[in-house]
């Protein structure tokens, strides 16, 4: 059995206001557009810059659309989701995009705040720092290099 993997981080900043909706059956849905540059020295040009959509659910989509506007910086960690359909025309279309399962606002004034989305019952922003593991906990759970078998 082959094993697959499908899942993306990025750290980029947001293209345009967040736009949330509802599904018919009350979920609540927030697409984003994310740009995220990338260091390349090719023919003259330091940057490129990178495009994606990111859609989140949920009570992650319901903070994003809060507290996210153009221009701020986010991470995101999610996987890629094809959707296709049929245009009015009869052609077939498909769309790529980032289905995302956890984002972290970054650089926002008011320090940082972790949204931990669609794989966590709870989806509110919170102080990174209430969730870190004590040091004392860390090295309870990782022993010392001798003690590893490798």
């Amino acid at each position: 059995m082959s094993w697959d993997l499908n899942q993306v981080t990025l750290i980029g900043r947001l293209t345009k206001n967040p736009e949330l909706r509802y599904s018919q059956n009350g979920n609540a849905i927030c697409p984003l557009s994310l740009a995220v540059n990338r260091a390349a020295f090719k023919d003259g040009v330091e940057d490129e810059v990178y495009f994606f959509d990111v859609v989140t659910f949920g009570k992650t989509a319901e903070i994003c659309n809060q507290y996210l506007t153009k221009g701020k910086q986010v991470g995101i960690q999610g996987y890629l989701r094809q959707r296709r359909w049929d245009d009015p025309n009869g052609q077939k279309r498909y769309k790529i995009e980032i289905v995302a399962d956890r984002i972290q606002f970054l650089g926002s004034p008011g320090g940082t705040a972790n949204v931990a989305g669609q794989q966590s019952k709870s989806a509110n922003a919170v102080d990174p720092s209430a969730t870190a593991i004590p040091a004392s906990e860390f090295d309870e759970a990782f022993p010392d290099d001798d003690e590893i078998p490798f």
